[in-house]
């Protein structure tokens, strides 16, 4: 086989894996259950969420934030209030 039609080959092939692979992506972000509720969970004045490495919610319900910005722990009721 030529060069070219090689190469043709190898290009459906890698078009045709990255579709597979976006659709597979798109069908998992929609078919997780979560829903994005906007404004819930405002810092005080002046903060920033930032970069979040963790979260857990406790036995208690209290929602617990791991970020890389001061204070780096956040705590939450369930309703997305800051504890104090």
């Amino acid at each position: 086989m030529p060069a070219c039609p090689r190469l043709v080959v190898r290009f459906c092939a890698a078009v045709a894996v990255g579709a597979l692979a976006v659709t597979a992506v798109h069908v998992r972000a929609d078919g997780s259950g979560y829903t994005l509720v906007d404004k819930w969970g405002p810092l005080p004045a002046g903060q920033e969420w930032g970069e979040v490495t963790g979260v857990v919610v406790d036995a208690k319900n209290t929602i617990i934030a791991v970020r890389r910005t001061d204070p780096p722990i956040i705590e939450m009721d369930p309703s997305g209030k800051v504890r104090c």
